[in-house]
């Protein structure tokens, strides 16, 4: 049983490395023929193509292997290099588990020790922080951990309260469906990379759900790094 399981772990870390590999020569395609038909920085360009490929592709390579998600997990969990001429891939899929608190879902002080039990007492100004929230709030909701980030450091900043850093990571933005004992009804999965092409470098990450082909709506994020 043991060397069935890793040779379905082999065969499906050299179809991973396959798909990649044929994914930035296609990338080198598309930004060839995009680059003549307008006038952009060329890795720049390259980064963007490079970036939707990688979406369009990891999605596509988890579905067709769900059956063996768990070996595929285990393969790509460390993360996995890839390179070809000027691009640099590194690769990293993993479970995504919903946060504790979603922030979006917070309305008043009340809800944070109602709906956030594992923040406990570590806001020590309720009131204070929901009125950053609300200041600070997009009007389409947060979207992204950047602005998370962002309303942690104004609270802090205006209340001197460090004790939300022990429990920053637990806030979060997305709507998942949990059963009773809040436990997610579906798997979510979630893709961090970063490229560099002639050392410009970005990063990126994205959520979706596993058997579905579309990314969780705002949980996508490509920023230029230095």
């Amino acid at each position: 049983m043991y060397i069935q399981k890793k040779g379905v772990v082999l065969l499906i870390t050299l179809f991973f490395i396959t798909a990649i590999s044929i994914l930035i020569l296609k990338n080198l395609d598309d930004s060839n023929q995009f680059i003549k038909e307008v006038s952009h920085d060329t890795a720049l360009t390259q980064i963007n193509i490079t970036n939707k490929n990688v979406q369009d592709e990891v999605i596509k390579l988890v579905n067709n292997y769900q059956d063996n998600i768990d070996e595929l997990l285990e393969i790509s969990s460390n993360g996995i290099p890839f390179n070809y001429g000027d691009i640099q891939l590194f690769i990293k899929i993993e479970e995504y588990y919903p946060k504790d608190c979603n922030l979006n879902e917070i309305k008043n002080p009340d809800d944070i020790s109602a709906k956030c039990i594992s923040i406990g007492d570590n806001i020590s100004y309720p009131y204070d922080f929901m009125q950053v929230v609300k200041k600070y709030k997009p009007k389409n909701g947060f979207e992204n951990q950047k602005q998370l980030e962002f309303v942690i450091d104004k609270y802090k900043l205006s209340s001197r309260d460090d004790k939300i850093d022990i429990v920053k990571d637990n806030f979060g933005f997305l709507t998942i469906a949990q059963n009773q004992d809040n436990e997610s009804i579906s798997r979510y999965l979630k893709c961090s990379y970063d490229i560099n092409i002639n050392n410009i470098k970005a990063t990126s990450s994205f959520i979706f759900k596993l058997g579905l082909r579309k990314i969780e709506k705002g949980s996508h994020s490509l920023v230029l790094t230095n």
